[in-house]
């Protein structure tokens, strides 16, 4: 995947496997003394690009927030304060939910 976002670096399915891939990593090592810090971070790294890339994209937003809250579900498991990553998650559900409602009325001519 490195190599596809080196030559498509603007591939939005690129980055969302990219994200999904590091979030996964990190969900493998559940139950091992192994740090999944990293790939948590890595994977909100890729969200930032979705997100930089196209800012209305629902799917980069809800990645994110899915990184965010399970990297602070991990934090927490291990006695570490996971209130930063917990309200990042928030933060990005409710851009997300911003970005929702803006298309939504664009779709609709207003009408809800």
């Amino acid at each position: 995947l490195e190599e596809a976002a080196r030559l498509a670096p603007r591939s939005l399915p690129v980055w969302l496997s990219r994200a999904s891939l590091e979030a996964s990593r990190a969900y493998s090592l559940e139950g091992s003394d192994a740090d999944a810090s990293p790939h948590y971070t890595a994977s909100v790294a890729h969200c930032d690009r979705i997100i930089e890339i196209d800012p209305g994209l629902l799917e980069g937003w809800l990645y994110r927030a899915q990184a965010n809250s399970e990297h602070a579900t991990w934090l927490h498991r291990r006695g570490s304060d996971p209130w930063e990553r917990f309200d990042a998650a928030v933060a990005d559900l409710d851009r997300a939910l911003d970005h929702y409602r803006v298309a939504s009325i664009g779709e609709n001519g207003g009408a809800k």
